[in-house]
């Protein structure tokens, strides 16, 4: 008798190990499907960042020879875009993002009222935080792509 409810006994530690052993495989998996999908979402919201950081970089050179308020503000949105998406996505990033687009909001706000000299040296705060954001996007590609 006591052989039988050994072998029982065995048998339900079997069953028992395998449904764990299945419940962990389970859970591993998902936990690495989830961060496989959110490497995806970072990749994908960094290649956003850098186009909306290209389109602000293309269209800010613009704003000193346009009267339309639209033209001179389009760099404007897509900086905004920047810092929003470093601001929840890219934290390393954000001080970066913050910096471009202020010294961006003082050339815009100052282009018209400004003479030759003080715009080169704004226009030079500007290339700055630009180049800082150029060579912040650079190191932490690395990480997202």
């Amino acid at each position: 008798m006591s052989d039988q409810i050994f072998i029982a006994a065995i048998s339900a530690g079997g069953v028992l190990f395998g449904v764990c052993l299945s419940q962990v495989i389970t859970l591993l998996n998902g936990h690495l499907a989830r961060k496989h999908e959110r490497q995806i979402l970072l990749r994908q919201k960094y290649e956003k960042m850098v186009e909306d950081f290209n389109l602000s970089l293309m269209k800010y050179s613009l704003i000193s020879k346009t009267s339309k308020m639209e033209e001179m503000l389009e760099p404007l949105m897509h900086a905004r875009n920047v810092y929003s998406i470093c601001t929840i996505y890219f934290d390393k990033l954000q001080p970066y993002a913050t910096k471009f687009l202020s010294t961006l909001v003082d050339y815009l706000t100052s282009v018209r009222k400004l003479e030759a000299s003080e715009k080169e040296e704004l226009l030079n705060v500007v290339n700055k935080a630009k180049s800082d954001m150029e060579k912040a996007i650079g190191e932490n590609a690395k990480f997202y792509t």
